[in-house]
């Protein structure tokens, strides 16, 4: 048994997750010469939970050469990653996180009133010897029509 686990992800929300269940980790972080967001470019014509995996699965293989070379003791490996997707949308846009303001609005402006899919998929690495194991959860979720003004709130609180 292990009494930590590795957490290959930089996300708050996650390290929020983990300790509120009580889980011990440490982080295992890109370095200073990694680029983990040249990753989550989305292929042409890729769906949203193919690439939602292969994002995860891209992330783990690094955290796991990342493990490799640090020299520290095994311990099991998490790795996640969301993703948003407008189904019905005829770009079959995956909207990843916003650019700018004025990309956040325009997304907003999106999802307003309508029905999305938040898509997660959790790659988890028992040892380095075995295929990782892997779950995708997609959720439903509609969001309220917002108004310009919540939009403008929205934005300006530096949530997006």
């Amino acid at each position: 048994m292990f009494s930590y686990i590795y957490l290959a992800s930089q996300s708050p929300r996650r390290q929020e997750l983990l300790k509120q269940i009580g889980v011990p980790f440490e982080m295992l972080v890109a370095g200073p010469g990694e680029d983990t967001e040249t990753l989550e470019v989305p292929l042409p014509n890729e769906k949203a939970r193919d690439y939602v995996e292969r994002v995860t699965f891209a992330k783990s293989a690094i955290a796991l050469a990342r493990w490799q070379s640090s020299g520290k003791p095994w311990a099991p490996i998490l790795c996640a990653d969301t993703t948003v997707s407008l189904p019905g949308n005829p770009a079959g846009e995956i909207l990843g996180k916003p650019n700018d303001a004025a990309d956040a609005e325009r997304i907003l402006k999106m999802l307003s009133g309508r029905v999305h899919e938040v898509l997660t998929s959790v790659v988890l690495m028992i040892d380095p010897l075995t295929k990782p194991l892997c779950l995708v959860q997609v959720s439903e979720v509609e969001f309220a029509h917002l108004t310009q003004g919540q939009i403008d709130s929205y934005i300006e609180s530096g949530e997006p």
